[in-house]
């Protein structure tokens, strides 16, 4: 019974209390504040924009206190776009039935506020109608409010050593600075301003290299965030294993390269290695080498290699997903050493072939060997000479006539040279007269006047005769007897008299007793001369040309004429490759302009100086159509302003004076002025007597700078211009004259209508009367007699 009183009891209570709903009064807003944080210090007011601040009294804002339980008071935030948020701290009491929230904010964002009162009978909310707008970036960093570490920061491959970072933004940033490198000594940086988003290209990395990537926030240029850092590394180019430098240390059958891995290539996790014979498909020993952090290099090594053979060392990056180039060296093994190779050599075997001088020199090839040196010595002796390098086992050489020859071999491995092994026996060669005899290893150096010659010769010709013969078409020529040294096996002589750059046929004849021989003919140039300029030069001028007269130079194969004008660069404005064309007018010279000429000669390709010849200066022209003009600018009030205009043909003319003229029927008297003028083109002005009315004549002439003679006088093409000035006695005569002559032609046409429109009424009025009369006698005529 009790339980069922008390049920009843509680269910009364519940009812009575649900009908008790919390309703917020029409004025409550207004015992609402809601604004940044803010302190009052010795008198001035300072805001904390890092937290909002609500002062309220939610009791008296609801119609019945009754129905709210202070408990369950409650507000909610909204800030920016975001949505509504409950704030979980708790309120601050402050008596008299006010209440404080302090709640952290985000600066940057305007805020709303939302009030929440709870009751047994309901809830009711009140949006405070007043949005807290967002601080100002000034009053944001005295704040001291920090951005958030920029978060979850990434990095990926966009294109050949292109990156693109991303991150999510902080609130309130205005900037972020993006810092990249390899290592501390190459850091490079680019600032983002954060109305351009939250990401960014970075190009022009390094392929296949580690990157350390850090992004900062920024509120204006001294308030940052703590680094948010990523670690990337660029994928590679196809090329990327050209980067690699390894060292190579070589034996005669193995081989040990290393190279550093992590410095050249930090995207590469390993390599494939291996070392390959003549051809790529004839790899051996291929090896995968991994990378290790903890080593500055890394290394491979191969054996059982042939000695003295060549190979190549192929390191390969292996990259997922690509196919990357192989690092490609080529290295020899090293050979056997070189000590005793000469005896491996023999035998070393010379022989004379019978054609001509001809000698083969053969012998034994030895192993590794990277080529072998042949010797030779003379009538066996003096020192060895060396005269032919090979990498086969034989050599043909050529000999000289009737002489003896030793030879030896020497044989090189890995760039040591063994001693010379001789061969067993000498060999003799011989003189053959069935062809024409050639002087072994003739040499010609042509001279200006003849030329130096030098050849080899045998023991057994006593001397020569050498004949000279020029190839025109009446050959001179002319020989001498030459006599060898008995102790040298080379001959030289020298030929001389001879005209230079012309051409010559050569003949080398040995001379035997009881022997003839054909001779071998040589062709040859004597040497140019050093180039010299002209004789006899003549330079006329004839009106605006000049004719140029000089002497042939001999060997020379042209002409060229230099000029200068007025002190300016000089310049070829004539050649020839004719070396007889010994004359040449040129034209189009200008009128008050030095011209400075030389004339060079053309020798063996080369120019020679010029001939120095005196300036030419070529004065203005004085004919009809180079007489300069007069243009009259302005007459008023007596006062005449001119220039001068010189003919184009005189443009370059420099004035001295100039001369003027000029009279008027005020003033009949020519009176003469001379002007010298301050800067070319200059207006004149002058007072003439007279001048604004009629009958002025203005005359002048030039006087040109550097010449004598003055320009005939020329009259002013505008002699006379009316002024319209208001002071002129001729601006008001004019006009009245003018309305006179206007007056009586207009007199006349009226008079002339006049006439004509009387003369036409006297003949109609007699027209008319003759009619009437004719009329009338018809009339008469009609009527019967009475």
């Amino acid at each position: 019974m009790l339980r069922l009183i008390g049920l009843i009891l509680g269910l009364t209570i519940s009812q009575a209390h649900g009908a008790c709903q919390p309703v917020f009064k029409a004025d409550a807003a207004k015992l609402v504040t809601a604004d940044f944080a803010s302190v009052i210090r010795r008198g001035v007011k300072t805001y904390d924009y890092k937290q909002i601040e609500v002062l309220y009294s939610p009791f008296s804002m609801v119609e019945d206190a009754s129905c709210i339980d202070e408990k369950q008071l409650n507000i909610e935030v909204k800030s920016g776009n975001g949505e509504w948020v409950a704030v979980d701290t708790r309120y601050d009491a402050l008596g008299g039935g006010r209440y404080r929230w302090t709640v952290d904010a985000v600066p940057c964002k305007d805020h709303m506020v939302r009030i929440w009162v709870h009751g047994p009978g309901g809830s009711a909310s009140l949006e405070y109608p007043e949005t807290i707008l967002a601080a100002s970036e000034e009053n944001i960093i005295k704040s001291r409010f920090e951005p958030a570490t920029p978060a979850e920061l990434t990095a990926k491959n966009s294109g050949d050593n292109k990156l693109e970072v991303s991150w999510l933004p902080s609130e309130c940033a205005t900037s972020y600075e993006i810092s990249y490198g390899k290592d501390i000594d190459s850091i490079q940086s680019k600032i983002l301003p954060a109305s351009q988003g939250s990401n960014i290209y970075l190009d022009g990395l390094t392929s296949c290299a580690r990157y350390d990537i850090y992004v900062t926030a920024y509120i204006g240029d001294t308030v940052y965030s703590e680094s948010a850092s990523v670690t990337f590394t660029t994928q590679p180019e196809v090329s990327s294993a050209l980067t690699l430098e390894p060292t190579i240390d070589r034996d005669t059958s193995a081989v040990t390269a290393t190279w550093q891995a992590f410095e050249k290539l930090s995207c590469v996790d390993s390599y494939a290695v291996s070392v390959c014979k003549e051809k790529a498909d004839s790899c051996v020993d291929t090896q995968t080498v991994k990378t290790d952090d903890a080593l500055a290099y890394l290394q491979y090594s191969a054996d059982s290699l042939d000695q003295c053979s060549d190979y190549t060392l192929q390191i390969k990056p292996l990259y997922p997903g690509m196919e990357l180039d192989p690092r490609i060296v080529a290295f020899r093994t090293k050979s056997p050493a070189a000590e005793g190779a000469e005896q491996g050599l023999e035998p070393v075997i010379a022989t004379a072939t019978g054609q001509g001088q001809m000698i083969e020199v053969t012998w034994t090839p030895v192993h590794c060997a990277e080529f072998y040196e042949v010797f030779q010595q003379v009538n066996t002796g003096g020192d060895w000479e060396f005269v032919h390098k090979t990498s086969d086992p034989r050599a043909s050489l050529a000999g000289v006539p009737c002489t003896e020859y030793r030879y030896g071999v020497s044989v090189t491995i890995d760039g040591v040279r063994s001693p010379i092994m001789e061969a067993g026996s000498s060999v003799m060669t011989k003189l053959s007269n069935s062809e024409a005899f050639q002087a072994p290893n003739l040499e010609i150096i042509p001279t200006e006047s003849g030329a130096e010659l030098s050849w080899d010769h045998g023991a057994c010709i006593p001397s020569y005769v050498v004949r000279v013969c020029s190839t025109s078409s009446t050959p001179m020529c002319e020989e001498s007897t030459v006599i060898r040294d008995s102790l040298a096996h080379n001959i030289t002589h020298e030929i001389d008299n001879l005209h230079p750059c012309s051409e010559y046929s050569l003949e080398i004849l040995p001379q035997i007793d009881g022997e003839s021989f054909e001779p071998d003919r040589d062709i040859f140039r004597t040497a140019f001369p050093a180039p010299s300029p002209p004789e006899g030069v003549t330079a006329e001028r004839k009106g605006n040309t000049v004719e140029f007269r000089w002497e042939q130079v001999e060997c020379s194969s042209g002409y060229q004429i230099i000029q200068v004008q007025d002190g300016g660069n000089s310049e070829v404005v004539w050649e020839t490759e004719d070396p007889t064309e010994l004359r040449v007018v040129l034209n189009g010279l200008e009128p008050c302009k030095t011209y400075k000429y030389g004339v060079s000669a053309v020798v063996g390709g080369e120019a020679s100086p010029s001939t120095d010849i005196d300036p030419i200066s070529v004065p203005p022209k004085f004919g009809m159509m180079d007489r300069p003009t007069i243009e009259v600018l302005e007459n008023v009030n007596d006062t005449v302003s001119f220039v001068f205009n010189k003919a184009t043909t005189n443009a370059h003319c420099q004035v001295e004076y100039y001369q003027v003229r000029y009279s008027s029927l005020v003033s009949e008297e020519n009176i003469e002025k001379t002007i010298y003028p301050e800067v070319e083109d200059q207006r004149i002005t002058i007072e003439l007597p007279g001048a604004s009315g009629p009958g002025l004549n203005l005359e002048g002439r030039v006087k040109y700078l550097g010449h004598e003679t003055e320009t005939q006088w020329i009259r002013s093409q505008e002699p006379q211009i009316q002024s319209n000035g208001i002071g002129s006695e001729s601006s008001i005569l004019v006009p009245i004259i003018i309305g006179i002559l206007v007056g009586i032609v207009v007199l006349v046409i009226i008079v002339f209508f006049l006439v004509k429109k009387k003369r036409e009424q006297n003949k109609y009025d007699a027209e008319k009367a003759s009619s009437d009369k004719d009329e009338t006698q018809k009339l008469n005529g009609d009527m019967p007699e009475s």
